[in-house]
């Protein structure tokens, strides 16, 4: 829905990246079967995120078991990561261009011993995770605490953000919310002004200018659709503020996409799984909402849309003339890439 999976798996093709797809699902999933206590998610995922930084996972022996289990856990959480989706846990080596959907039956059983040593061979950790799911003082704890810092780890925290409209077109199509408007008439949106009492579960963590300026070196924010007009420039940056090395491995993942630099922004590009013109992905929302439901996201989005630079839709003429671009320049206390 924002594109995340997409910059998550530019670390996934870098063979000395150890990455993992959306580790803090299972903990959310053990919080809604009340597994857990909800007082104690923040908990363990903190615990878990440190842990993951220094490549010890002894002591969530069940957490794998969970992930290994399809009947369980859905196996795009297991395949969409190479470090457990190949040997030596699964009989065959991971094939970034193939359908990742390979039956998890010739993969054994995650052992919480064997990922740490496979995460130790590696030089660099990446985690891909949905901000709905990462406490705030979670992040403000790896950034500022005390146990990295020891140990000299760097931490770098890449947010990925996309116009709030698009995200909740996304959400709609997969029925992950209900579509209606019953509730409201463009009169009323005018007399309450814009706020911000709602915001979609993808997009409501919005870090303090203080705590940016605070960790300005070890945080960047991408738009998605800066990102899907120029992937190529976008990915170096990416590699160059991480310190990672922009690895051949990783520019052949984008070549067989068809994302290399010969190519020219009109051109079809593949994205995610399907190939589709950018400008198509990027406004394909604007075609499908009314003007009245993009008013309604507009009201409740305000805030997001202001600090990530959204414009606001002020008539139908705006919303679909395509032309028309609705972003602003971002902050440059946002220190983008």
């Amino acid at each position: 829905r924002t594109g995340s999976s997409f910059l998550g798996q530019l670390f996934n093709q870098h063979p000395d990246v150890f990455y993992l797809y959306e580790p803090l699902h299972p903990f959310a999933v053990f919080k809604k079967l009340k597994y857990i206590a909800e007082r104690n998610y923040t908990t363990l995922t903190r615990l878990f995120l440190r842990n993951a930084s220094i490549c010890n996972f002894n002591g969530f022996q069940e957490y794998f078991n969970f992930l290994s289990h399809p009947g369980l856990s859905n196996p795009h959480f297991v395949l969409s990561s190479r470090s457990l989706a190949s040997l030596p846990f699964c009989k065959y080596a991971f094939q970034p261009f193939k359908n990742l959907f390979k039956p998890l039956s010739k993969c054994s059983p995650l052992d919480a011993n064997l990922v740490s040593l496979n995460c130790k061979s590696k030089k660099f950790v990446a985690l891909k995770i949905l901000t709905h799911r990462l406490p705030e003082e979670n992040l403000k704890d790896l950034v500022e605490g005390n146990s990295l810092q020891l140990q000299k780890i760097p931490l770098k925290t890449i947010q990925l953000v996309r116009d709030p409209r698009a995200v909740v077109w996304s959400m709609i199509k997969m029925g992950l919310i209900s579509r209606g408007t019953k509730n409201y008439t463009r009169t009323e949106l005018n007399k309450k002004g814009r706020n911000s009492t709602f915001r979609p579960p993808n997009i409501n963590f919005i870090p303090s200018f203080s705590f940016i300026e605070q960790v300005r070196h070890q945080y960047r924010v991408i738009r998605y659709e800066d990102l899907a007009e120029n992937i190529p420039e976008f990915s170096r940056k990416i590699f160059q503020f991480t310190g990672i090395d922009y690895a051949a491995e990783v520019k052949e993942w984008l070549r067989y996409l068809n994302f290399d630099e010969k190519r020219h922004g009109n051109d079809e590009l593949s994205y995610s799984t399907s190939n589709r013109n950018t400008s198509v992905t990027i406004n394909s929302w604007r075609k499908e909402l009314s003007l009245l439901e993009t008013l309604i996201i507009d009201n409740q989005c305000a805030d997001f849309m202001v600090k990530f630079g959204y414009k606001f839709i002020e008539s139908a003429n705006l919303l679909k003339n395509m032309v028309k671009s609705l972003r602003n320049p971002l902050r440059k206390s946002f220190h983008t890439m």
